[in-house]
């Protein structure tokens, strides 16, 4: 499974465990502070928890496995359209019509600030709508429609907005939008935003009816603005949540402080999450480890690789590159001085060097075959000349040495699947047996 993918899957499968324990267990709760602090953090874990690599202290079969293929694909599947490729199409088709919608109401906002003007309020900015709308705060903006609102009623919408914007529930809400667009296809993150803007609600009339406003009063209120309103998704509007459960919030009386218990739940989530997908990941690099040794048996013996590449090996590689860095700079150095001179003699001993230099970095480069480079100039030297017969000569030349490559290619083929029958042989392994028949049949098809 495509890595991305797999961290969407785990990251929303930790999302909807933590809203399932907040259903559960703090849904109908007064600790509104308490709750707003479970369902934000919960987003936090939700990303960073299938990043946690630990070892697994069970052996059980990990949630989600992630699967590597035993070989190279062949050639007729690597261009087509794989069910990862397909999934990641649909997945960012979705994301991309989210965050054209996301910034539509962003520009819907800013257009309704610029068409009506900011009015400040004790402190606020207010901006006075013409439209049917439900009042609502966005950051530091209020909009309210002031014609069919007393001053009385405008008084307890600024103090409940008013809570929104020092309480920067607006940064929660784009937060969630965005999680919500990163999770789309995720059911449990659209009942997650809808519970995160209650309880932005629930504290900002918990705030008003402790200022000292008429619980009666503001319930009218609540049910007057609540009729025919259009809501924004990521502002905080005044009647965000049902009518019904506001109300009943505002009557029911405080929970026990016992009940604050409840929060712990979510350390038993937590370690069940980070330990599920730490064993999927230890499947996966024990997956990839078995891969990586079967790969290092597929190379062919005269590469002088092992199956297990130790520190020394990588020495190895290491000053390897450095002589190949060395010898292309001799060469370009070599060619600039054979540009420059009109000497015959001399460019016939740079082109010599230049040759043994080839020779060099093509045994560097695995190929032990000295006379590829030579091949190389030859090609080159037919290109330039324009006498008949010289061409004909270089052509023949040519050939001799194609098919002295192509029996060398065989050579190595064969040598190849000698080692893969030993190995074969060898282990008991059957998905080990598998991967090395299928490379056996790769190398006859690449041999004919």
């Amino acid at each position: 499974m495509n890595d991305f993918i797999l961290y969407l899957v785990e990251s929303g499968v930790c999302l909807a465990f933590f809203y399932i324990v907040y259903w559960i267990f703090l849904k109908k709760e007064t600790f509104f502070n308490l709750n707003r602090l479970f369902l934000v953090s919960s987003i936090g874990l939700s990303l960073i928890i299938p990043l946690i690599r630990i070892s697994a202290p069970i052996t059980s079969r990990a949630l989600f496995e992630r699967t590597y293929p035993a070989g190279p694909p062949p050639a007729s599947q690597t261009a087509s359209l794989g069910v990862s490729d397909v999934l990641l199409l649909i997945y960012f088709t979705g994301v991309g019509f989210l965050l054209l919608r996301f910034g539509f109401k962003l520009l819907l906002v800013f257009l309704m600030i610029r068409k009506n003007g900011v009015q400040k309020y004790n402190g606020l900015k207010v901006v006075f709508i013409e439209r049917s709308c439900s009042p609502f705060s966005f950051f530091n903006y209020v909009f309210v429609n002031r014609s069919n609102v007393s001053d009385d009623d405008f008084q307890r919408i600024i103090s409940h907005e008013m809570i929104h914007i020092k309480q920067y529930h607006s940064l929660d809400l784009i937060i969630l939008e965005l999680i919500t667009i990163y999770q789309w296809f995720n059911p449990f993150v659209w009942p997650y935003k809808g519970s995160l803007k209650e309880t932005h609600e629930y504290l900002a009339d918990d705030a008003v009816i402790a200022q000292g406003c008429s619980a009666a009063k503001y319930q009218l209120l609540i049910f007057e603005q609540h009729v025919g309103a259009k809501l924004f998704e990521f502002a905080n509007n005044f009647n965000q949540s049902q009518i019904k459960r506001r109300i009943t919030m505002l009557t029911r009386g405080k929970s026990k402080r016992w009940a604050k218990l409840k929060m712990l739940t979510m350390l038993p989530i937590i370690c069940l999450l980070v330990f599920a997908f730490a064993d999927s990941k230890a499947a996966a690099t024990s997956s990839q480890a078995s891969q990586d040794n079967a790969d290092a048996i597929f190379l062919a013996p005269e590469e002088g690789r092992s199956p297990v590449l130790d520190d020394q090996k990588k020495a190895e590689d290491q000053k390897k590159k450095e002589k190949l860095m060395e010898i292309e700079k001799a060469v370009q150095e070599l060619k600039m001085k054979y540009e420059k001179t009109d000497d015959p003699a001399l460019k016939k001993k740079i082109k010599e060097k230049i040759t043994v230099l080839a020779e060099e970095r093509e045994k560097l480069m695995g190929n032990p075959n000295p006379g590829w480079a030579e091949m190389d100039e030859l090609k080159k030297l037919y290109e330039k000349t324009d006498d008949p017969e010289k061409k004909k000569e270089i052509k023949m030349k040519i050939a001799e040495l194609e098919h002295k490559k192509q029996m060398e290619e065989t050579k190595k083929i064969d040598a190849a699947i000698t080692e893969l029958k030993k190995k074969y042989e060898q282990t008991d392994d059957p998905e080990l047996k598998e991967q090395i028949k299928q490379k056996i049949e790769q190398l006859k098809k690449q041999k004919k």
